[in-house]
């Protein structure tokens, strides 16, 4: 997987940040659903973006899934929670996997840190989901807005939700320090049963060849893109 610098400017060997252009698959993909899933390793939770595919102002589609510490807090390094950002065109909503007003609320589902957990966030007809580990956990009906009119870059491990439209590598912030791996975007929204099944048969140790973009799921959904070999170790420090 990809160990990130928390640095928030590009750096060739050890990366502050991996860069998706909005071409190829990316383009062509129909996101209007979609399915994003990944796995995240972070012993000092902060304000960080895991995957982003936004700028600045409001802009149809404008989508970022951010790691974030504890309320009150500017690092965490016991637990953290997942924040998802997407925009109809004039409003950014958000959507967060504990409530932020109540921290010990039984209903609050965090992030552990320093420990390989997986997060899915998916979009559609079904409204706006976060997975943690394969179960849900935080869910808006109403945010039924698809990310098909974003054509901005896609950032893993930082941010672009600060970005000027069409802005490089060194004007992403939000960097992660932690690690990032398996990152597949979706171009449906793959049910419940299905983020489990592809949180249990990731958390095992196999290769996917990087040109395999075409991998057919029960629901017909292509795999957009992916990094190579799936090796992490989910539950485990």
């Amino acid at each position: 997987g990809w160990v990130f610098d928390g640095v928030d400017r590009s750096q060739m060997f050890n990366p502050s940040a991996i860069d998706i252009p909005h071409s190829g698959d990316l383009a062509s993909a129909d996101l209007s659903s979609g399915t994003l899933s990944l796995f995240v390793k972070d012993g000092d939770i902060r304000d960080t973006g895991l995957f982003s595919k936004d700028a600045t102002g409001n802009g149809a589609g404008h989508f970022t899934v951010s790691l974030k510490p504890k309320p009150g807090e500017t690092a965490s390094t016991d637990k953290g929670y997942v924040q998802v950002r997407i925009d109809d065109g004039t409003t950014i909503h958000t959507l967060e996997t504990i409530n932020t007003q109540d921290i010990n609320d039984p209903a609050n589902r965090w992030v552990t840190a320093n420990r390989w957990e997986h997060v899915a966030v998916s979009w559609g007809s079904a409204g706006l989901k976060i997975y943690l580990n394969g179960e849900l956990a935080a869910h808006d009906a109403g945010l039924t807005m698809g990310i098909e009119s974003n054509t901005e870059t896609a950032t893993v491990g930082g941010s672009r939700a600060n970005t000027t439209s069409g802005g490089g590598m060194a004007d992403v912030t939000n960097v992660t320090s932690g690690q990032i791996d398996e990152v597949a975007l979706f171009d449906a929204q793959l049910a419940d049963s299905a983020i489990r099944d592809h949180f249990f048969a990731e958390a095992a140790t196999f290769t996917i060849s990087s040109s395999t973009a075409q991998i057919t799921l029960t629901e017909g959904a292509r795999l957009v893109t992916t990094d190579q070999t799936i090796t992490p170790m989910v539950g485990t420090s």
